[in-house]
């Protein structure tokens, strides 16, 4: 694929937009969250413009998939991905719940929680990207004698 054809220009575009929704995604979440000082009417705008992106990239991977054109790195991420999402969104959860428990919470419980969830993550996306060919939907050997 030569540079400055349309394939390679709607492949950047899409990659821009979901930097760009993910950016948008992470400064909302952040911002209810309390992390950044942002006005409601702030928020507001930052959720509109990620689900505006959000839009926008699915009906260019619509557009890409009819055409013939997807990408299989963008369609389908690697199971290794997958996981390690999954790890990071579980200890996010567990952290958010360790840090708004009741008042005989401790204080290094969501620390301990953030710090095994990066060495997880980093052990779960190792693994997983080292096999990731046996990793799958369950394929299991017929016989070929009758039963």
């Amino acid at each position: 694929m030569r540079p400055w054809s349309r394939e390679w220009i709607e492949r950047t575009i899409r990659k821009l937009i979901m930097c760009c929704s993910l950016s948008l995604l992470a400064l909302w979440v952040g911002g209810r969250a309390g992390f950044f000082p942002f006005s409601k009417d702030a928020l507001a705008g930052l959720q509109a413009s990620w689900l505006v992106l959000f839009w926008i990239d699915l009906l260019l991977r619509i557009r890409a998939r009819r055409l013939g054109e997807a990408d299989p790195a963008l369609d389908e991420p690697s199971p290794a991905v997958i996981l390690t999402i999954l790890i990071v969104l579980t200890g996010v959860a567990g952290v958010y719940a360790a840090s708004h428990g009741g008042p005989e919470a401790s204080s290094n419980v969501p620390y301990l929680i953030a710090v095994g969830t990066v060495l997880l993550a980093s052990l779960g996306y190792t693994l997983a990207a080292k096999h990731r060919d046996q990793i799958g939907e369950a394929r299991f050997k017929s016989s070929t004698k009758g039963d």
